[in-house]
């Protein structure tokens, strides 16, 4: 299967998991329906990638549970254990995933600890650096509203 048909697959497949994610957090007895306060409790994925080795995928959850904008956090995946690590810390923010040609570095745009901007991360999810900071934004809203 081509790289690219297969990545779509798992994008697929992890949308699929997003939203049974959402429906398990409905409770099945009460016919209340959702407050303004389950919107803090929802998990999305957004970007997954899989590594050129298909032993990998790094995906990003995107959270909601902080005041502004929502919040991504990158995960790698090993794909015969199926365990998760997460990239940084539970309050790093971290995605945009690209895997080196090798499949044992993870190039990736956020904010871990101190470091800011352009980082790179083993394919296990150690050895964090910083490639090169940023500074500004892509968006058109220039000031925080």
């Amino acid at each position: 299967m081509h790289p690219s048909t297969r990545s779509a697959w798992l994008r697929a497949g992890f949308r699929l998991l997003s939203l049974a994610a959402i429906l398990a957090l409905a409770p099945p007895s009460k016919a209340q329906g959702f407050t303004s306060n389950d919107l803090t409790r929802f998990r999305f994925v957004g970007d997954v990638v899989l590594s050129p080795d298909s032993h990998r995928v790094a995906y990003t959850v995107i959270l909601y549970d902080r005041p502004g904008r929502p919040s991504p956090q990158l995960w790698i995946m090993d794909l015969a254990t199926h365990k998760s690590i997460l990239i940084g810390a539970e309050k790093d923010v971290a995605g945009n995933p690209h895997w080196s040609p090798d499949g044992k570095w993870l190039a990736f745009q956020g904010s871990v600890g101190e470091k800011h901007g352009l980082l790179l991360a083993r394919a296990d999810g150690s050895d964090i650096s910083m490639l090169a900071t940023m500074h500004g934004t892509n968006s058109p809203c220039t000031r925080s509203l």
